[in-house]
């Protein structure tokens, strides 16, 4: 029920801003310094942090690793992502680090 001058309207309150920046707006569209900033930190994570980390697991455990992902519902494409571009691993044939 919408009553006149009585019932707020959205114009009427302001949101309240947002804590960071998402995702998605991060990623196709930095356009201030704090998603800049953003960006750059979540792109040397995971390049210099998150890959060496997953490949060193891989190449410590390699079935057994393997194994804990799928149990964790990844699938073989994307566990190959995780490997891909290390020189540490080489795989031979498509697939030949999983099977």
């Amino acid at each position: 029920v919408v009553l006149p001058h009585r019932t707020e309207n959205y114009g009427a309150s302001r949101d309240p801003p947002e804590k960071q920046a998402p995702q998605c707006a991060v990623h196709n569209f930095p356009h201030n310094i704090d998603q800049c900033l953003v960006l750059a930190h979540s792109e040397f994570v995971g390049n210099f942090d998150t890959a060496p980390r997953e490949v060193s697991d891989f190449l410590a455990k390699g079935p057994e690793w393997v194994a804990e992902l799928r149990a964790a519902g990844e699938n073989d494409e994307s566990i190959l992502d995780k490997l891909r571009g290390d020189v540490r691993v080489t795989c031979g044939a498509p697939g030949g680090c999983i099977d």
